[in-house]
C-alpha cells in the first residue's frame, strides 16, 4: 500500500503527555476552576481513565502509547535492555512508532521530549529527543549525550539555547509552586550532586527538564503547526513520587504540619503550570485540531513517609565516596503509581461526552490517531480505535483502513552513531530503585 497516496482527512493532532497525570488531582482542581484549559477540553470533548500496564515502567508505557504494541512486541520492557547492560534507546524499539508511519505517509511531524527517542530518528519534520534536556544523572556524572539529540541534526543549533541548565536555576523561579524555607532553598541550589529522592533536587531537575521541552515545543509550534505533534511534560511524575505526603498528609502518620502547609501546594500548582502550558500550546494550533491529553499512569499515596538519612553512599552512582550531609534528607517514595492514567480528547470529530464500550487503554492511542489521520491501523497492533469518541459522520467519510502489519511494510530508519550509555546511568537508576 502506498501510504503517501492516501488522502488526508484534514485533521491535525496534538498529543500532550503528562507523565503521571492523575484525575485524582485534576478533577478537584477543575471543580475549583483552577485548570481552565483542561476543563474546557473536558467540557467540549470526552474523557476517561486510561488503563495502563503492569508493571508500570515509563519507557515501556510511553512506547506502547506511541506504537500501539505491548512491550513484549515493541521491545522496550524496562529502563534497561534485557541483560541490564545499557539504558534502552530508540535502537531497541522493534516496531514502528507513530512518527515513522505518519512520516512515510507524507504527514508533517513534531516530537519533543518523548521517552526513548534518542538517538533522534529521521522524520518528515522535527524530533527533539529525550536526552536533549539536562537530567539528574547526566548532570551529576557528566555523562551527557552530545550527538544525535535532534532530527534534523541542524535543529540542535536552533533550540539549544532553550534548554534550561539546572546549575543556574534560581529557586525564585519555582517559588510560585510552594514556599521553600531557607534550608530547602540551600538544598535546591546545592543539588548539583546526587542525593537519591532528595525532593528539592528532584524538583529542580524535573522543572529544568520540563521547562526545556516546553520552550522548545512552543518555539516549534510558533513557526508552523504540523499534522502530528507530540509534546512530553515530565515534572508531575518525579514531584508526585517525592512530595505526595505534603499533598495528602492525612494519609500518612507523622507529616510535619508546618511543612505540609507550605509545600502541599507543590503538586496542585504544578498541574496549574501544566494547564498554562497547555493553554499556550492551544493558542498555536487551529481550532479544529484534535487534542489528546494523556498520561502513562496515575498516582496514589504509599502511606509511608520517606526515611531520614544523613549518609548517602555515592559509590553505586560511579562516584567513589560517601557523602556526609549537614542535615538529614528524605529518601523514598510517598507517592506511587496508580493503574489508571488520564485520557482527555477534544476537537475536530471528537464527540462530546462519549461513553466507552470498554475502558480505553494506553495501546489504543496509536490506532486512534492513525484513524484520525486517515492512515491504516496495523492488524497486529494490540490497541483498538476508540470509535466511541469519534463522530460517525467522520468515520463514514473516512472508513477505517487496515494493513496486516507495518513491520516489514516500512523500512526502519537507520539510527546514527554508537551506543554511548555509561554504567553511571544504570547505577543511578539502581540507586533510585527503578532497576535491581
Amino acid at each position: 500500500m502506498d501510504l503517501a497516496a492516501l488522502p488526508p482527512t484534514g485533521v491535525r493532532v496534538l498529543i500532550v503527555g503528562i507523565d503521571g497525570g492523575s484525575f485524582q488531582v485534576i478533577r478537584p482542581l477543575v471543580a475549583e476552576g483552577r485548570l481552565p484549559a483542561l476543563a474546557a477540553l473536558m467540557a467540549r470533548g470526552s474523557s476517561a481513565p486510561l488503563r495502563s500496564l503492569d508493571p508500570s515502567r515509563s519507557p515501556a508505557i510511553w512506547t506502547t502509547v506511541a506504537t500501539g504494541h505491548l512491550p513484549a512486541t515493541h521491545g522496550i520492557e524496562h529502563f534497561t535492555t534485557g541483560k541490564g547492560e545499557a539504558l534502552v534507546t530508540a535502537r531497541d524499539r522493534r516496531t514502528h512508532a507513530l512518527w515513522n508511519i505518519a512520516s512515510a505517509a507524507g504527514r508533517s511531524i513534531d516530537v519533543v521530549g518523548w521517552w526513548v527517542t534518542w538517538p533522534a530518528e529521521p522524520v518528515r519534520g522535527r524530533l527533539v529527543s529525550d536526552r536533549a534536556a539536562h537530567t539528574r544523572w547526566e548532570s551529576w556524572t557528566g555523562d551527557r549525550a552530545e550527538r544525535f539529540l535532534t532530527s534534523p541534526a541542524a535543529l540542535w543549533a536552533e533550540v539549544e539555547s532553550l534548554v534550561v541548565d539546572p546549575a543556574g536555576l534560581d529557586p525564585a523561579e519555582i517559588e510560585p509552586l510552594g514556599q521553600l524555607n531557607d534550608a530547602e532553598r540551600r538544598e535546591f541550589t546545592r543539588a548539583g550532586e546526587p542525593i537519591p529522592f532528595h525532593w528539592p533536587s528532584v524538583l529542580k531537575f524535573g522543572w529544568a527538564e520540563q521547562r526545556s521541552y516546553e520552550q522548545i515545543a512552543l518555539h516549534l509550534l510558533a513557526q508552523r503547526q504540523p499534522d502530528l505533534a507530540l509534546v512530553f511534560l515530565i515534572a508531575v511524575d518525579p514531584v508526585s513520587h517525592t512530595t505526595w505526603h505534603y499533598y495528602e498528609p492525612q494519609r500518612f502518620e507523622g507529616v510535619d504540619a508546618e511543612a505540609a502547609a507550605r509545600l502541599g501546594s507543590l503538586i496542585p500548582r504544578l498541574y496549574e503550570h501544566d494547564d498554562g502550558v497547555l493553554a499556550e500550546l492551544l493558542e498555536l494550533v487551529d481550532d479544529d485540531t484534535v487534542v489528546l491529553v494523556i498520561s502513562d499512569h496515575g498516582f496514589r499515596a504509599s502511606g509511608q513517609l520517606p526515611g531520614q538519612t544523613s549518609q548517602v553512599d555515592l559509590r553505586p552512582l560511579g562516584i567513589h565516596r560517601e557523602q556526609s550531609l549537614e542535615r538529614p534528607v528524605n529518601v523514598g517514595m510517598s507517592g506511587v503509581h496508580a493503574r489508571n492514567g488520564i485520557l482527555i480528547a477534544a476537537g475536530g470529530p471528537i464527540l462530546r461526552g462519549a461513553r466507552f464500550d470498554s475502558q480505553p487503554e494506553v495501546a489504543d492511542i496509536t490506532p486512534t490517531v492513525l484513524a484520525l489521520l486517515g492512515l491504516p491501523v496495523g492488524e497486529d497492533m494490540d490497541g483498538r480505535v476508540l470509535v466511541e469518541m469519534i463522530d460517525p459522520a467522520f468515520l463514514a467519510e473516512h472508513p477505517l483502513r487496515r494493513v496486516p502489519s507495518y513491520e516489514g511494510m516500512l523500512e526502519r530508519p537507520a539510527l546514527p552513531g554508537p551506543d554511548t550509555d555509561a554504567a553511571t546511568r544504570r547505577e543511578y537508576l539502581r540507586a533510585l530503585g527503578y532497576i535491581e
